[in-house]
């Protein structure tokens, strides 16, 4: 009787204007049309030892769970190779068509039947709207904070974006073991919750690393206050129970519209007082401190103010 040992097979396989259609999740549908080559090396036993690909996706859509329509891009690469027990992503780029990118490279650690037991991989994002960044996020990365973004931030774009991310896989969830990185913020829009004013305009950067992410405020209105410094403090960013937030603020502007914002902070209402009805001009520098839990859902008692203020050339009748 004879017998078939493979002890050594190499495949390559060409790719042209192959049409790709797939999806899962939260990436509803990916279309395009791909070029390129998937090389394939097998062992004894018919073991993979070698495996490489590099295919390409010229203008196609990508859909999100909840976008009202398509993203069009320009261009999809994918190029990876197997290392061992490694499976490293050399390049995965999405370019689309009306602006902004996604790259990430990294490691993916392989165990048996090639389940990921591990990642380390780095994420690299050009100018793009912020609600199309959350849609892209993965669902299971830092999953608090990427709810709270949702629900928090409604509008704005994201810049220079550069993450470091080791997360492990070997649990009933993905866990995250460390987060690091930056992004810059621009024309961005924070609702703390229905009964605190909003922060419109804001722009500033992000800096992740030992867990506390920080971010620098540079511009920013609130109410028709303008923002001289801001900071905001998330400690921890990754297994908070939840992670607390702190925000450090100094305003500038018109009495009047600080009398405002203090109202809407709910300043003067134990006894009855409207500060609004106050007509009152001059100058104001406002000192706010807001300390919050990071939650989807946030109750204004939930949040502790501190309020200064110090106003200059003031006259106040009611």
């Amino acid at each position: 009787r004879s017998q078939l040992q493979i002890v050594s097979l190499d495949l390559r396989s060409v790719l042209r204007n192959v049409l790709v259609d797939v999806g899962s999740g939260q990436y509803e549908r990916f279309v395009g049309v791909a070029d390129g080559s998937i090389n394939l090396g097998l062992g004894a036993g018919g073991v993979v030892e070698t495996l490489s690909v590099a295919v390409g996706v010229g203008e196609g859509n990508l859909t999100l769970a909840d976008a009202k329509a398509p993203l069009p891009f320009n261009r999809f690469q994918l190029t990876a190779s197997l290392q061992g027990d490694i499976f490293r992503l050399e390049d995965i780029s999405l370019t689309f068509i009306d602006g902004g990118s996604v790259g990430v490279t990294g490691d993916l650690a392989l165990g048996n039947g090639w389940k990921v037991n591990s990642a380390d991989i780095k994420v690299v994002v050009g100018a793009i709207d912020l609600r199309r960044f959350h849609g892209i996020w993965p669902v299971w990365l830092i999953r608090r904070t990427r709810s709270w973004v949702d629900q928090k931030m409604p509008e704005g774009r994201v810049e220079d974006v550069r993450l470091h991310v080791q997360s492990r896989f070997d649990g009933e969830k993905p866990r995250i073991t460390n987060l690091e990185g930056s992004v810059t913020l621009s024309d961005a829009r924070l609702e703390l919750g229905a009964k605190i004013p909003a922060f419109t305009d804001l722009n500033g950067r992000l800096t992740i690393a030992d867990n506390i992410g920080e971010i620098i405020l540079t511009e920013g209105r609130v109410e028709g206050l303008d923002l001289s410094t801001g900071r905001v403090t998330i400690d921890p960013v990754i297994n908070g129970k939840p992670s607390r937030g702190v925000t450090d603020l100094e305003l500038s502007g018109d009495v009047a519209d600080a009398l405002r914002v203090a109202n809407l902070l709910g300043i003067g209402g134990s006894s009855g007082l409207d500060l609004t009805k106050i007509e009152a001009s001059g100058n104001a520098n406002l000192t706010v401190r807001t300390t919050f839990p990071i939650r989807r859902k946030l109750k204004p008692q939930a949040i502790d103010f501190d309020v200064k203020a110090v106003v200059s050339n003031g006259t106040f009748t009611n």
